[in-house]
């Protein structure tokens, strides 16, 4: 009789914080840059891992976990610099915005 090996489920990784962005949050993804940035604890490190909740459409909530990358970390820097959050919301949903209208194509 031999001994299966049970798999344990493995938590999904986590995606990169930018995902927001390309997912249209440009708004959710400034509000977190901006709040990171103004927490006034210990400076972000690469690869560390944030936990959002995310509403949906339904009025619930759901937990999703963000990875911080290289690009996360500058945009928060920059960050440092707006007095609210509003500044930081305005200038991830123009980039956004921006991308979109690059395409002439609308793909």
């Amino acid at each position: 009789m031999s001994k299966k090996n049970k798999r344990k489920g493995r938590a999904r990784e986590p995606q990169p914080l930018e995902y927001l962005l390309r997912a249209g949050e440009g708004v959710l993804y400034g509000q977190v840059c901006w709040s990171i940035a103004n927490r006034g604890t210990e400076r972000p490190r690469l690869g560390e891992v944030i936990t959002l909740e995310v509403g949906n459409d339904e009025g619930g909530h759901t937990r999703r976990a963000f990875r911080l990358t290289r690009k996360t970390i500058e945009n928060i820097q920059l960050c440092l610099g707006m007095r609210t959050c509003g500044e930081a919301i305005g200038m991830f949903a123009e980039e956004r915005e921006a991308e979109s209208s690059d395409d002439p194509m609308g793909e």
